[in-house]
């Protein structure tokens, strides 16, 4: 028997050394194979006797495992980035119950204690505050004027991005017109309305280092000569799966720019972009970087006006330890809605006394969306070229951005 890095195969299953086979079991589990990959193997070279005593010590490997100090770090920032997110005492307390690693599984009994004593202050702190009748409302018109960058979170139903494109219409209503720009690479037709939206993976990237790497770099210099510069607003749907797809490019490339993709625009167009009038829009499902794929960047969010949408609003309010008054009203709500640590009635939604499936908009004040002209560089698909090619908008190859067209890229990485 041998091991590599996709598979065991034995040369001769009869007799096996236990030491030996357990040697195996152990090279082939720590060469990233799973307790389930690693047993279907056995089962296809092992006799019954071989592969019982194989599960007994594949089980017992997974077990003690004594993860390295870089493991338990990670680890530990992946808890504080549930945390974060508002995980319970009772959650972390079941994913401690199903974990099998004793080392793995302390840690999520310390942090699901910690958790229990956060719940109970946040509940003695709500009980100990003086009630009030009048509830102070977030002022989004005041949002868009101050905010350096916008981070929506929301569970599916919750109106994210009903209220993304409402935020759209307000922050050029407040700010003055802005050229637009979206990254989702789970676009469907008609989310977007007349914006101009990149949706194949390898484009949404490849777009995305145009704007850090040649549109940011411009900006500067004409900053510098003393032009008025564009607003240009960017929006990126579903950071996971846009930093996921990051990763996979940097190991298909061998190119770690790729991996540090989306770090860098979160900072250079996100962070320190109004400078050069950028203003970024993020719209997802969590605010846990851990569940979106994010683990350990959570810093690079910071900058961000956080908007807390639905179920993950009323967890975020009880987290943070708000006035009781200020949670109940979130409870009463259709569509509850958190702007920072301020209520808000929610802008599309808020006039549903039940929330349902697939509600419209219903928007107190709609402010329409004052679109400018792309007039940044984009990447196109040229058909005499076998790659990408630079153009500016008004090239007759590019897109008719007075309309808004959808660019269309169907090669996959």
């Amino acid at each position: 028997m041998y091991s590599s890095s996709s598979t065991i195969v034995p040369s001769n299953p009869q007799n096996l050394d236990p030491h030996f086979l357990y040697n195996l079991l152990y090279n082939a589990w720590l060469a990233g194979q799973s307790q389930a990959e690693i047993l279907r193997t056995c089962a296809l070279y092992l006799g019954r006797s071989e592969y019982a005593l194989a599960q007994i010590m594949i089980d017992r490997i997974e077990v003690n495992y004594q993860p390295s100090l870089l493991e338990i770090e990670v680890f530990k920032n992946e808890l504080h980035e549930k945390y974060l997110s508002g995980v319970s005492a009772s959650e972390l307390a079941a994913i401690a119950q199903n974990t099998k690693n004793i080392y793995y599984k302390n840690l999520l009994l310390k942090a699901a204690t910690i958790v229990e004593l956060s719940e109970a202050q946040a509940v003695k702190k709500a009980h100990q505050t003086a009630p009030t009748n009048a509830i102070e409302l977030a002022n989004f018109e005041e949002l868009a004027r101050e905010a350096t960058g916008i981070a929506l979170f929301g569970d599916p139903g919750s109106g994210k991005s009903c209220i993304a494109m409402w935020l759209l219409g307000l922050l050029t209503q407040v700010l003055g017109e802005a050229e637009i720009v979206v990254f989702d690479t789970h676009w469907e037709a008609g989310k977007w309305k007349n914006l101009t939206v990149f949706y194949e993976p390898t484009l949404v990237l490849e777009q995305m280092k145009l704007l850090l790497e040649v549109e940011l770099e411009d900006r500067k210099k004409r900053k510098r000569r003393g032009e008025k510069l564009p607003l240009l607003i960017w929006v990126l749907e579903e950071i996971g799966d846009i930093n996921l797809h990051c990763q996979r490019m940097a190991k298909k490339t061998k190119n770690e720019s790729y991996s540090n993709l989306l770090g860098d625009f979160l900072i250079g167009l996100g962070a320190q972009g109004r400078k050069y009038e950028f203003l970024g829009l993020i719209v997802n499902q969590s605010g846990n970087t851990g569940a979106n794929g994010m683990g350990g960047m959570g810093d690079y969010l910071k900058a961000f006006s956080e908007i807390w949408l639905g179920r993950v609003c009323l967890k975020r309010a009880k987290l943070m330890g708000l006035d009781s008054n200020v949670i109940d009203f979130l409870s009463q709500q259709a569509y509850p809605c958190l702007l920072g640590e301020k209520p808000a009635i929610h802008p599309t939604h808020g006039k549903y006394s039940v929330r349902e499936k697939k509600q419209p908009p219903s928007p107190e004040i709609d402010y329409p969306i004052a679109q400018l002209t792309l007039s940044i560089k984009l990447l196109i698909n040229s058909s005499k070229s076998d790659g990408w090619v630079t153009r500016f908008p008004d090239h007759k190859e590019g897109l008719d951005h007075t309309h808004g067209a959808l660019l269309e890229k169907h090669q996959k990485y």
